[in-house]
């Protein structure tokens, strides 16, 4: 249970950075 959890917040982490470097590109 804590990995999976831990991987969950890992992913959705992940998906933040993106999404803000996604926007900085655009910006850019």
């Amino acid at each position: 249970n804590y990995w999976l959890v831990l991987d969950c917040v890992i992913c959705y982490t992940n998906t933040i950075w993106n999404r803000t470097r996604i926007q900085k590109d655009d910006i850019l």
